[in-house]
């Protein structure tokens, strides 16, 4: 009998990588020039966008009376969704502290909510005194992690700190900048502040194509490769138009020599490590494992090398695909 769709087994267990370049992230900036509020930052008032007194050019203002500023998102944004899938690895923004009737040193806290639960890292710095200027907060974000990274806390309705975690950092649905530590009381005040250069840092995407697949049964088979591909987050693969309800062997290279053969090109070999499983009658299959943590730059080079009686070689290529480590 022929195999049924099953996953590709772990690619896990490959310690004996080697290191190269560091791989940066890109960073998406809210800078409100023009008029747009990217992220629908609001301080709960309606935002108001000043063109010019930014750091620099333009910046949102707010003026509330409050036990405490909310700086916070509205909506679906650049700011939320699953952090872990995009390799989130930093969030920051600039602040300034135009008055307020009763200065007091009060941490920059970063909240990040899903639904009725919240995790938060307690800031080591004070928001800005009235006649500050504008102050730089930036906080480290690791995403990646299944568990609860030291510093953060969980506030509001939330189950175990790691299960919160995981909920939270995958489904952000909200992410709140809190003047001061939100476990404290505190009594209500006028503030008049500003914000710019809302800004979040995410991984490149890791995956390029390197084509090279042949011709089969159901077309050029073709993989594609998911995940940041940072520690702790999943790493998938995803094979469409293969063979039929066939054999399928995913082949791992680390330093590969490519070669033209069986109607493609041989992307993966020598392969470093290979893993046995099938198509579905339509020819696809899907897996996926966790990420190790690997040397940044690391590369993995992957290809699929289908079971295919239609073939005049017996055999089919999918695209190769290379991953490298950020």
């Amino acid at each position: 009998m022929r195999p049924t769709a099953r996953s590709a087994r772990t690619l896990a267990a490959l310690a004996l990588l080697a290191s190269a370049a560091f791989a940066g992230g890109t960073t998406t900036v809210a800078t409100f020039d023009g008029g747009v509020n990217l992220g629908g930052w609001t301080y709960g008032t309606p935002p108001a966008v000043l063109p010019t007194g930014g750091n620099p050019g333009a910046f949102l203002a707010g003026a509330v009376d409050t036990f405490a500023p909310l700086l916070r998102t509205t909506g679906d944004s650049v700011f939320t969704g699953d952090w872990r899938a995009r390799g989130v690895s930093s969030f920051g923004v600039d602040l300034k502290t135009f008055s307020t009737q009763f200065p007091a040193m009060r941490e920059c806290t970063l909240m990040l909510s899903s639904g009725s639960c919240s995790v938060f890292f307690l800031g080591t710095e004070f928001v800005p005194q009235p006649g500050a200027g504008f102050e730089s907060f930036d906080f480290a974000v690791d995403s990646a992690s299944t568990t609860m990274p030291a510093g953060w806390a969980t506030f509001g309705t939330c189950p175990d700190p790691d299960v919160a975690w995981n909920n939270v950092i995958t489904d952000v649905t909200q992410v709140t900048v809190f003047y001061g530590n939100p476990t404290f009381f505190y009594i209500f005040d006028i503030w008049e502040m500003g914000v710019d250069n809302a800004r979040i840092t995410e991984a490149d995407d890791p995956w390029t194509d390197l084509g090279g697949g042949s011709v089969g049964e159901n077309g050029v088979p073709q993989l594609v490769g998911t995940g940041p591909l940072t520690a702790g987050s999943s790493l998938g693969v995803e094979l469409t138009s293969g063979p039929s309800s066939d054999f399928a062997l995913l082949w791992m290279a680390l330093a590969p020599t490519p070669f033209v053969a069986i109607g493609g090109t041989v992307h993966a070999f020598p392969f470093n490590a290979q893993f046995l499983s099938g198509t579905d009658a339509s020819g696809a299959l899907a897996g996926s494992t966790t990420m190790p943590a690997l040397p940044p730059g690391t590369e993995l080079t992957l290809q699929f090398v289908c079971q295919d009686p239609t073939s005049i070689h017996g055999l089919t290529l999918s695209n190769g695909v290379r991953g490298t480590v950020p």
